[in-house]
């Protein structure tokens, strides 16, 4: 992965996405730890997704940070600049 440096990456997970970061489901957990802890990556759940599916935070892997709602997380990003890019 080639960043720039002191570049951040926010992955934010909803719907169906919201799998990856939680434990009993996860199948890339050891590569979320990984860019968690040796480049500037962030991995957000979205709540609103969470509280839908009756997930609970202490579900999720330990790397993951919870926002209100995914989209209210990218559109507060666009506004400070952020790009946005939809996978």
């Amino acid at each position: 992965m080639i960043l720039r440096p002191n570049s951040t990456v926010e992955i934010v997970c909803h719907g169906q996405g919201l799998d990856i970061l939680l434990k009993d489901k996860s199948t890339v957990q050891k590569e979320i730890e990984e860019l968690s802890s040796n480049y500037h990556m962030v991995f957000a759940a979205c709540e609103a997704t969470m509280k839908r599916r009756g997930v609970d935070k202490s579900q999720l892997l330990t790397q993951a940070t919870v926002v209100p709602t995914a989209t209210l997380e990218l559109a507060l990003k666009q506004q400070d600049g952020w790009s946005y890019i939809k996978e």
